[in-house]
């Protein structure tokens, strides 16, 4: 809920450039692909035409993947996912549809209030689809929905197309930096903690995790080389799991995981124990680039 209500507030700026959104579509559909319950199928409808718009590219996949998780959520029996993007005059729309539980006509127009939720209080907070809206009004860009009981909800967001040259992605199909080495993960978002799994496995390494501090303290052993570690958890904070941590493999080496920590508290953090920090949302490549550091005891 911290980092939600952070990120809802967030005043930093934000890193704008050119985005495929056709591209961001199929990156998010590559995660989904692997930690969606096989019951829901995902269906993909991309124009061939530019999808080009100005955008933070870690913000624009937050989007997509907040409203794919609502609904995952709304389809508990299994369903399809449905992502289709079309562009038309100056503008590029992307359809997030699902054939789940649909929303209840009055609450239609609370869904995007702060804390206003459906959900049984342990599954949601309240603040996804807050976050989703603030993020597209600040792209420019503008939300609607259609939903029906028992038949299911669409959104579709529109933002301002781009016809500004894109920059040389070639740095981006460089092949990522990996290893063979063994990490724990931990992170109490499973939808996070999924993530960085798929993500360490894809680079070639082993890895454990553990969804709160707790449990990253039991698992703790000499042959595990790297904790990426995130610092709020239910049960045993990521501080408090550190120490513990230190005391059973003191030669383990730690990246922090935050989403509220700037980069600038990075030497601060670094007093405490740790060996390097990625901040959330995660770009891939600074992730992988970072863990090889660490790893390799070059980190700066």
């Amino acid at each position: 809920m911290t980092r939600q209500l952070l990120s809802l507030s967030r005043k930093d700026a934000v890193t704008r450039r050119v985005v495929n959104l056709n591209e961001a579509v199929r990156t998010t559909g590559k995660l989904l692909s692997e930690t969606l319950d096989r019951k829901i199928r995902l269906e993909f409808d991309l124009t061939p035409e530019t999808t080009n718009i100005k955008a933070d590219e870690t913000q624009l996949g937050q989007v997509l993947l907040n409203l794919a998780i609502n609904a995952r959520d709304a389809m508990p029996e299994g369903g399809t996912l449905r992502f289709t993007t079309r562009t038309e005059d100056d503008k590029v729309t992307v359809r997030v549809t699902d054939t789940g539980t649909g929303i209840d006509p009055e609450n239609l127009s609370r869904i995007f209030d702060p804390f206003f939720t459906t959900k049984e209080k342990t599954k949601g907070t309240g603040l996804g689809l807050s976050v989703v809206y603030g993020i597209v009004k600040q792209t420019g860009g503008t939300i609607d929905v259609k939903s029906e009981l028992d038949l299911g909800t669409e959104f579709i967001i529109t933002f301002p197309a781009s016809s500004e040259p894109r920059k040389d992605t070639a740095q981006k199909e460089t092949r990522l930096a990996g290893g063979a080495e063994k990490i724990m993960v931990v992170d109490d978002e499973p939808e996070m903690l999924n993530l960085l799994e798929t993500a360490m496995k894809d680079l070639g390494y082993t890895v454990v995790c553990a969804k709160n501090g707790m449990e990253a303290v039991e698992q703790a052993a000499e042959d595990i080389k790297l904790v990426i570690l995130d610092m709020i958890m239910p049960e045993m904070d990521g501080m408090t799991a550190l120490r513990f941590i230190r005391q059973k493999t003191p030669d383990v080496k730690v990246l922090i995981s935050s989403g509220y920590t700037s980069p600038e508290k990075v030497p601060m953090l670094e007093r405490i124990g740790i060996e390097g920090f990625v901040q959330k949302p995660y770009e891939l490549g600074k992730l992988a680039s970072t863990v090889r550091d660490v790893l390799d005891g070059v980190a700066v």
